[in-house]
């Protein structure tokens, strides 16, 4: 019953939220679009039932943990320089 309804259904690409960082790495949360065409109706969208309060609530949280990533990606920058500079200063062992 549902193959007759769908047209087509059109998968795009993936996305970072955050793009990449410098070394390659994929930053941020993976979404995915989806197109739904339906017979006579073209491309569905369904209505966001959510209220403004909501949404906003929902944007608040995503702006805190981006911030919070952000913060965790500059502390580990930070120890892994702190790391290396250390094994640098450090003569090699001899055995």
């Amino acid at each position: 019953m549902l193959n007759e309804l769908v047209d087509k259904i059109i998968v795009h690409e993936c996305e970072w939220s955050e793009g990449f960082a410098e070394n390659g790495r994929p930053l941020g949360i993976l979404s995915q679009q989806v197109d739904v065409y339906l017979k006579h109706i073209g491309n569905f969208t369904a209505p966001d039932m959510r209220t403004a309060e909501e949404i906003e609530t929902e944007r608040i949280a995503a702006e805190k943990k981006a911030k919070e990533r952000k913060y965790d990606r500059e502390v580990m920058r930070r120890h892994a320089e702190r790391k290396s500079a250390a094994a640098l200063a450090q003569p090699p062992e001899i055995t």
